[in-house]
């Protein structure tokens, strides 16, 4: 899990131009750690932590922690200035620095200062002796709408995430083609087709963005490569090293599952009576509101397979019950990117399919976060948290609970046969081994509340 420190002007404990615009110009670092490893005291272990940013694992190393261009930016700022620029706090005294990147506009005329203080409304930028000719300033610096400005015939996805490539921060963005006149199609949303045919890159330093064709097949995309010439790039002039940070998109893997949901049914008697309809899996929040599940990234070796490998899943229970009826995966490693498998449970063995909801007799632990951690084949994994945070406003993990059940691929999806969750026969370790395996894990990795 990766989480940059983006600064907030609202955060700010005075509020004024010199702090907004001058010093508080831009966030600092970030941190990152494994999600399946915690410290004794329940807190998550941390390959990247303190600032400036420190880490152990070379290929980790951020150079330039900088992050001018982010999530929580939104009003413009001028570096270069004769003001010091703010980075972090070290002891009693702060450590400043000074943009040195070429993002943004130079305002090295009095008539182009002028024209940007008519634009915000700002006419401090004429008053004040602190910009000079070497001045610039960084404005559209929130990444959702800056990629709106430059490809506003794109649908961008609601979650763009950072990486770190060759000691630099980036944020990566997939944007789709989208349609409501695609005929003989079920509409969903206001729209009838939808391809995920870019992905973008923002430069967290300077800005830069770069629109990547990762689907050359799309016709809309070809078309609107042809209308903007230079400004859609191949999928091939990516670095190798960004490209491995690729993921399967959340916002059109929504769509597929919502549509999913009815359509896997091919037989028409069944179809037209809705008999197996699915439905996305609920649950309560401490409110009393019922909230969907969202699809989730996780590491896991798909059931058949021989390696581990990053996938983003998300489980289905049939209408108006708390049982699974299946899950759907959408890989993301290498020449398997962009393959979805989906994996049922055997409607004969409904009684011992796992419970996407229930309770847990640990005192003091809610369900804050429901996420169904599948093993492969048949473990269902439910965390429970503790309903009080930390100082550090963590939830603690505080107890798991686990349920057992038999799945199967779904040939309509795959079309090759897994044969899981059948008995084993090549020496490997029975079910009920693995079971008390993960039960022994789970005792030792899991912090109970009160402790």
């Amino acid at each position: 899990m990766i989480s940059p420190r983006e600064l907030s002007a609202e955060s700010l404990p005075v509020r004024n131009w010199i702090n907004e615009t001058l010093t508080f110009t831009h966030g600092f670092g970030l941190t990152l750690g494994p999600v399946n490893q915690v410290t004794t005291e329940g807190l998550p272990v941390l390959l990247i932590k303190d600032i400036p940013p420190v880490t152990s694992v070379p290929s980790l190393d951020v150079t330039r922690p900088e992050i001018y261009f982010g999530e929580l930016s939104h009003d413009p700022v001028y570096v270069k200035t004769a003001a010091q620029e703010f980075n972090y706090p070290s002891g009693e005294e702060n450590v400043y620095g000074q943009y040195a990147g070429k993002g943004g506009i130079q305002l090295n005329s009095y008539l182009r200062r002028m024209a940007y203080a008519i634009r915000f409304g700002d006419m401090k930028l004429l008053l004040s002796n602190d910009i000079g000719a070497e001045s610039r300033v960084l404005y559209h610096r929130n990444i959702r709408e800056r990629l709106k400005r430059i490809a506003p015939f794109l649908r961008f996805d609601v979650d763009p995430y950072l990486v770190i490539s060759e000691g630099r921060l980036f944020w990566i963005a997939d944007a789709y083609t989208v349609s409501d006149r695609y005929p003989y199609s079920q509409p969903y949303g206001g729209i009838n087709y939808i391809r995920n045919s870019v992905k973008a890159v923002i430069d967290a330093y300077n800005g830069d963005a770069r629109l990547y064709v990762a689907d050359s097949n799309d016709p809309l995309i070809q078309t609107w490569s042809r209308i903007f010439p230079g400004i859609l790039k191949p999928l091939d002039e990516m670095s190798a090293d960004l490209r491995s940070h690729l993921r399967y998109p959340e916002d059109i893997f929504r769509v597929q599952t919502a549509v999913y949901s009815t359509y896997h049914m091919d037989q028409p008697q069944i179809f037209y009576n809705k008999e197996d309809q699915w439905e996305i899996p609920s649950f309560s929040e401490a409110n009393g509101q019922a909230q969907s599940m969202e699809p989730y990234y996780t590491i896991m070796k798909l059931p058949g397979e021989q390696n581990e490998e990053f996938i983003l899943m998300l489980p289905f229970t049939p209408r108006r019950k708390d049982n699974l009826a299946s899950w759907m995966v959408a890989r993301a490693d290498g020449e398997n990117y962009g393959r979805m498998l989906v994996y049922r449970f055997p409607e004969a063995e409904a009684d011992i399919r796992p419970q996407t909801g229930g309770r847990t007799d640990q005192p003091g632990c809610g369900h804050l976060a429901p996420a169904l951690a599948l093993e492969p084949a048949w473990i269902a994994g439910h965390p429970r948290h503790a309903a009080r945070h930390s100082d550090q406003g963590i939830a603690d993990l505080c107890a798991t609970a686990i349920s057992e059940g038999r799945i199967r691929q779904d040939p309509g999806v795959e079309t090759r046969d897994r044969g899981v969750g059948q008995s084993n026969r090549d020496g490997r370790d029975s079910r009920g081994e693995r079971l008390a395996h993960l039960r022994r894990i789970i005792d030792r990795k899991t912090r109970t509340c009160g402790r």
